[in-house]
C-alpha cells in the first residue's frame, strides 16, 4: 500500500477536475465511489446535495459531474470501490471521516475495509491518495512529481 501527500507546488489540488482527471480517469471510472464529511464551494449539481451525510456514485457518474462544475472539495473523503461490492455491503460499515487516525500513522491504511483508494481533501489545504495498488500512486506522482510520499512525510514530519 502506497500514498502521495500533495500541499506545496500545485495550486488547486482539491479543484478535482484539474487535479485528478489528468492523472487516473480511467481508474477512477472503474470504481464506485462513497463520498463522505463532505464540504464544497458551492453545489451546482443537485447530485451533491447541501447537508447530505454520503453520496454514491459510479466512476462514470462522478466523472461526469466533476467534468461538467469546477467544484472544490473543501473537506472531502473519497473512498473507492471495487464495481463487485454492492451499496449494502459498503453501508455495513462506519462512514470514513478526517478523525481516523490511520492517515498518520505508518504503515499507513485507508479506512473503510472494503475500499482499495481513498482520497481525502483536507480544508482545502492539502490532500491525501492512498491505494492498494501501487500502480495508481505511481501513476499520479508521474503526472504530479512534486507530490510526495505520505510514509516519508509521516516519518519526517509528525
Amino acid at each position: 500500500m502506497k500514498g502521495v501527500y500533495m500541499r506545496e507546488g500545485f495550486r488547486g489540488h482539491t479543484l478535482l477536475n484539474d487535479f485528478l482527471f489528468p492523472a487516473f480517469a480511467k481508474e477512477l471510472k472503474s470504481r464506485n465511489w462513497l463520498i463522505s464529511n463532505r464540504e464544497c464551494s458551492h453545489y451546482p449539481d443537485e447530485r451533491i446535495k447541501i447537508g447530505s451525510e454520503y453520496n454514491w456514485f459510479a466512476g462514470e457518474e462522478l466523472l461526469d459531474i466533476i467534468s461538467n462544475h469546477q467544484i472544490q472539495f473543501i473537506w472531502a473523503i473519497f473512498s473507492g470501490f471495487p464495481k463487485s461490492i454492492t451499496f449494502n455491503e459498503i453501508m455495513k460499515y462506519e462512514l470514513p471521516d478526517h478523525e481516523y487516525a490511520g492517515y498518520w500513522k505508518n504503515p499507513i491504511s485507508i479506512q473503510h475495509p472494503l475500499s482499495d483508494m481513498e482520497i481525502a481533501a483536507w480544508d482545502s489545504t492539502y490532500t491525501t491518495i492512498i491505494a492498494t495498488d501501487d500502480t495508481f500512486i505511481d501513476l499520479f506522482v508521474n503526472h504530479f512529481p512534486q507530490s510526495q510520499d505520505l510514509q516519508h512525510y509521516i516519518n519526517t514530519k509528525r
